[in-house]
């Protein structure tokens, strides 16, 4: 999830999932690593989004406003996890 030529961390539960995610052409070589969490981490589950649901009156300019929020949150993580193409990896990543 970087952008051209700006290296990123990347971090998984485990390397099949660290390959998938990569997709390294034939031939091509990874560099995995492990590494001990030493504190408290906070992290963010995109996928939950996918299952909430606001509910309200489309009369309500408050409940307008909330599912506004939740349409931008639905859409950000489907682009995210949205495969990019080599050809397309300069503008396709910028949601990221």
């Amino acid at each position: 999830m970087n952008t051209q030529g700006i290296s990123v961390f990347y971090g998984a539960t485990c390397p099949d999932i660290v390959l998938a995610e990569v997709r390294p052409p034939v031939g091509s070589f990874v560099a995995l690593a492990c590494f001990e969490i030493i504190r408290l981490l906070r992290l963010l589950d995109l996928t939950a989004f996918g299952d909430v649901h606001q509910f309200g009156s489309i009369f309500d300019s408050d409940y307008t406003a909330l599912l506004e929020r939740l349409g931008f949150l639905k859409t950000l993580c489907q682009r995210m996890i949205d495969p990019v193409m080599p050809d397309d990896e300069e503008t396709d990543y910028l949601p990221t």
